[in-house]
């Protein structure tokens, strides 16, 4: 029953479907400049754990 909550909790959320690409895209915006993102998200990307290491290659073809 918990794996279906998690499930469910996971669906709905807004890391989930077409909101994905769009937040990895400012994650590693802000990964190149932290200014360059919203206040807000820049906080909540600020307190996530990290390896104090900037990646050498980012997710998407653009960056």
């Amino acid at each position: 029953m918990r794996t279906g909550a998690m499930k469910a909790w996971l669906d709905s959320s807004y890391l989930s479907g077409s909101n994905q690409s769009w937040i990895e895209q400012l994650y590693e915006d802000f990964l190149t400049d932290p200014d360059s993102v919203d206040a807000n998200w820049r906080s909540m990307f600020q307190q996530l754990p990290g390896t104090g290491v900037k990646p050498d290659q980012f997710h998407s073809q653009n960056a």
